[in-house]
């Protein structure tokens, strides 16, 4: 019953966390059919001030739910080595696939595209809010304090963790 509760909890975490930047798509996504090609100076401000909004309520109930309190007992050696073995291998992955892509004559993943689009033109302030830090932040409470904190969970949340940044053209 605990697990079903934790997955439903982190769940909740992991929809409230995109809320920001669905909110982002919809403003953008409105301004461009209105025509204008940013936003106005007035709906990045409010931008702002909902994105920070939300970091904050996703923070408060990330240290509510004890899933920001840093456990140093993960680091032993048998750890450090899976980890610098698995950024080995995720970097020899990143390279290799594109390597393929632009083996194939394609210089950038549909994806690469999408988000060059989605942030032209914009506030640097914004854009840097949304994928420096509200990104990131996000991610941690999530994947590190919600799925990660239980260890038979590790293999499970880097799959998907690693399965949300796959490429979308593969060929």
């Amino acid at each position: 019953m605990n697990y079903i509760k934790k997955f439903f909890i982190v769940l909740g975490l992991a929809i409230l966390s995109q809320i920001g930047m669905a909110v982002y798509g919809g403003a953008k996504g409105f301004s461009l059919e209105t025509g204008a090609h940013k936003l106005s100076l007035l709906a990045v401000l409010i931008l702002i001030i909902f994105i920070v909004g939300n970091i904050y309520l996703l923070m408060y109930l990330g240290k509510k739910l004890g899933f920001l309190t840093p456990s140093k007992d993960f680091l032993t050696k048998k750890n450090i080595i899976y980890i610098l073995v698995g950024t080995l291998i995720a970097r020899t992955v990143g390279i290799g696939g594109t390597l393929l892509l632009n083996a194939t004559g394609v210089t950038q993943t549909a994806n690469d595209e999408a988000i060059g689009q989605l942030f032209t033109g914009e506030n640097p302030l914004l854009i840097i809010l949304l994928i420096g830090i509200a990104a990131p932040i996000m991610e941690e409470i999530v994947f590190r304090g919600g799925i990660c904190s239980d260890p038979q969970n590790i293999d499970f949340s880097n799959l998907y963790f690693g399965g949300l940044f796959l490429w979308s053209n593969i060929p």
